[in-house]
C-alpha cells in the first residue's frame, strides 16, 4: 500500500510539472503575441487570476535584469536585494526547462511566499531578443500532494533531487 501511494504521489507530482510546463509555453506564446510591454503586463495578469498556483511571471533578460513582471495586483519593491526566483547558472544551464529548488519570493513588497520558478530561454523581437520567461508557481499548491500522503503509521513522503539533495520535506 505505501508502494503504492508513493507511486501515485510521484504521477500526481510528474502531472503537476508537466502542467507547470504547459502554463509557461501558453504565457510565452501571450507575450509573443504582444503588440507592447503595457499589453504584455494585461495578458498576463488577466491569466493569473485565473491560476491560483501562479503568484507572479517574470521576463528577464540574458543577463537577469527584469523586463516586466506581471503579478495580481502586487507591489513591486524599488530597490530588490536579491531574486532568488532568477538563478543565471541554471537558467543557461538548461536544456528546455530550468526549475528552481523552493525559495522565497522577494520582490514584492511585503510578501514573502515560498514558490518554485520554472523558466525557459526564447526568442522575444519585442523585448530585444533572446529572454527568460519564468513563472513562480506557489509551492504550497505542489506541497499539497506530498502532504497528504501517508506511509504507514509514522512515515511521510518528502522529494528529492537526481542528487539526493532534499527538495521539499513535510516537516
Amino acid at each position: 500500500y505505501s508502494e503504492q501511494s508513493v507511486q501515485q504521489t510521484t504521477v500526481a507530482v510528474n502531472n503537476y510539472v508537466d502542467g507547470m510546463k504547459d502554463k509557461l509555453s501558453k504565457i510565452s506564446d501571450e507575450i509573443s503575441e504582444s503588440q507592447s510591454t503595457v499589453e504584455i503586463n494585461e495578458r498576463v495578469a488577466s491569466t493569473i487570476r485565473i491560476q491560483n498556483d501562479i503568484y507572479a511571471v517574470m521576463v528577464y533578460d540574458m543577463q537577469g535584469n527584469l523586463l516586466c513582471c506581471s503579478s495580481d495586483d502586487l507591489t513591486m519593491k524599488k530597490n530588490i536585494y536579491k531574486n532568488l526566483s532568477f538563478d543565471k547558472e541554471l537558467f543557461e544551464s538548461a536544456e528546455e526547462y530550468a526549475v528552481t529548488l523552493p525559495h522565497v519570493q522577494t520582490i514584492f513588497e511585503g510578501r514573502y511566499p515560498w514558490v518554485v520558478t520554472m523558466a525557459r530561454r526564447e526568442e522575444q523581437p519585442l523585448l530585444g531578443g533572446e529572454v527568460y520567461v519564468a513563472i513562480d508557481f506557489r509551492f504550497s499548491e505542489i506541497a499539497k500532494y506530498i502532504d497528504n500522503v501517508g506511509v504507514g503509521r509514522h512515515g511521510y513522503c518528502y522529494i528529492i533531487d537526481s542528487d539526493g539533495n532534499i527538495v521539499y520535506h513535510p516537516q
